[in-house]
């Protein structure tokens, strides 16, 4: 049952930060076209993933690289809850500008809103 809960943990951990991963992607590729796909989302996955790692390898790795990677995990988790939060409110101000277009022109066609398109 633990293998369990942990698998869905891990799974729901993954799939939000893949959302705000792509979402960051878009809005970082619409300024540096020029950026690659693979060396953004390697840096990304050890970024959102150094916190795991410090807790998995603190008896494998030296000290100074798990304490590294805890600070970094550590400030990782709180971007990541604003970072959901906030792209949660403008995806449902997109969505809602879908069915009642409130939004002015400007103001959708900027990668601010429009990341996702």
């Amino acid at each position: 049952m633990f293998y369990l809960i942990f698998a869905i943990a891990f799974f729901l951990y993954g799939l939000l930060n893949y959302y705000i991963g792509l979402r960051f992607w878009q809005g970082l590729f619409s300024y540096f076209p020029h950026i690659s796909s693979s060396g953004y989302w390697s840096v990304f996955w050890l970024i959102a993933l150094s916190y795991l790692l410090a807790r998995v390898g603190e008896k494998f790795l030296p000290a100074v690289i798990s304490q590294s990677f805890s600070v970094v995990g550590s400030y990782w988790l709180g971007v990541m809850f604003y970072a959901f939060l906030t792209l949660l409110v403008v995806d449902m101000i997109r969505l809602l500008d879908k069915g009642f277009s409130f939004l002015p022109g400007g103001l959708k066609t900027s990668p601010a809103m429009g990341m996702a398109q």
